[in-house]
């Protein structure tokens, strides 16, 4: 008479499967557009800090308040110069604070491979542009500060195209699909 041993069953399968899902992959490589990208939007936040000293420099200097005035000179309107200096004054201070959050906030996640980082730096680039261009239109602007504005959303237009380039749309695609996985495996 033969013993029978009872048979041991392996309850972590489930239908032949295991348990728990495998672990993900290894992250897909950076191509080199999203790494000249994130030094392009980090070269544009520098652009846009060193704006903010050298615009108020400038709009507190003695060649602004003359300029203001010659820009009333021969007609009828009063110019209060430190006024009008004063109202200035925080423009000069938080649209570039704002604008350098939002490009390395976008440089940051773009790095990390995040799709919707680069939509926002699309959107972010024309409305920077715009900036610039309407900073020309004021009655006397200070050119160093739009200089440097028109410099940092070029650069960030410049950005936002190697973003949208074949290499780097397979990363953020890529980079969607291992996030997934990731989170998949870690439920």
């Amino acid at each position: 008479m033969s013993e029978q041993m009872p048979q041991q069953i392996d309850y972590n399968y489930a239908g032949g499967q295991p348990a728990t899902a495998p672990a993900p992959a290894a992250a897909p490589a950076r191509p080199k557009t999203v790494d000249l990208a994130f030094w392009l939007l980090i070269a544009s936040v520098a652009f846009l800090i060193i704006r903010i000293p050298v615009g108020l420099a400038i709009l507190n200097s003695a060649g602004y308040a003359a300029a203001l005035e010659a820009n009333h000179e021969g007609t009828y309107f009063i110019v209060d110069v430190p006024g009008t200096i004063e109202m200035r004054t925080p423009s000069m201070i938080y649209p570039p604070l704002l604008m350098a959050a939002i490009t390395l906030l976008s440089a940051i996640f773009i790095r990390k491979g995040h799709n919707w980082a680069r939509i926002l730096l699309a959107v972010f680039a024309a409305l920077s542009l715009l900036v610039a261009v309407v900073m020309m239109l004021v009655e006397v602007p200070v050119m160093a500060a739009v200089l440097m504005s028109l410099a940092a959303a070029v650069l960030t237009l410049a950005a936002t195209v190697l973003v949208f380039l074949t290499p780097s749309g397979a990363y953020f695609r890529l980079m969607g699909q291992y996030r997934r996985g990731k989170n998949l495996g870690q439920a």
